[in-house]
């Protein structure tokens, strides 16, 4: 059990960024992750449901989430101004919150997957799979490292960026650890995985809320900050 935990932990480190919202003409509005994107159309991740949408059939696509449905005129002028700095700043970063998402949403689906995977034959005691799929997942560690290196971050998220690597780096060691059969070392890497990963979150939050986030944007930071605390006890 403790080795099925240890394997959970280096393998779910990606970050969760938050969603588009794409305006159709209807005025219909969809939040959600883009996961596919070409001159004809875009698919988008629609909690766990892949939506196709035309090109031609699309108003807008915004990087902050939508209003509240409270009326605008129930906002103070001071809110409104807050909204527009963050909106500003936001859509300064958002090419490079794009890449972070586009690099999340390749690599968490299979993430996910492998685990259950090596989960179900650490339990059946199929060593020999399981260190083979320890392989792989190695080598898409590895190419996850790689594409975030690439990336060049905004000054003020810089930090994060680091963090996020450190943390993958630190998921690829405890694999080799595990195949090395050292689950000592791996279970420290799977601590150092998460504190990497919570030091992530949390700058990214005191950057976020610096800029006058909406709660939109901050509550599923604070919520990634709770389950990563609760790993850590």
């Amino acid at each position: 059990m403790k080795k099925i935990f240890i394997v959970f932990v280096l393998l779910c480190f990606l970050p969760s960024l938050p969603a588009e919202i794409i305006t159709l003409k209807s005025g219909k509005k969809i939040e959600g992750n883009i996961i596919e994107e070409t001159a004809e159309y875009i698919k988008v991740d629609f909690s766990g449901v892949p939506l196709t949408y035309y090109r031609d059939e699309i108003a807008g696509i915004k990087a902050e989430p939508a209003e509240p449905t409270q009326s605008r005129n129930d906002y103070s002028s001071g809110s409104q101004q807050s909204s527009q700095s963050w909106s500003r700043w936001y859509n300064q970063i958002f090419p490079y919150i794009k890449k972070m998402k586009s690099i999340n949403q390749k690599n968490k689906k299979y993430m996910d997957e492998l685990n259950q995977k090596s989960a179900e034959m650490v339990q059946g005691n199929n060593i020999e799979n399981f260190q083979a799929l320890m392989r792989e997942s190695q080598e898409v560690l590895s190419g996850i490292v790689d594409q975030l290196k690439q990336l060049q971050p905004p000054a003020e998220l810089r930090l994060f960026h680091e963090k996020n690597i450190e943390s993958a780096e630190y998921s690829r060691r405890g694999i080799d650890a595990i195949l090395a059969g050292d689950i000592s070392s791996a279970s420290s890497y799977g601590v150092k995985t998460i504190k990497s990963g919570l030091e992530a979150v949390k700058q990214q939050r005191r950057v976020y809320k610096k800029h006058g986030a909406p709660r939109e944007y901050i509550e599923p930071l604070d919520k990634n900050i709770s389950i990563l605390k609760e790993s850590l006890n």
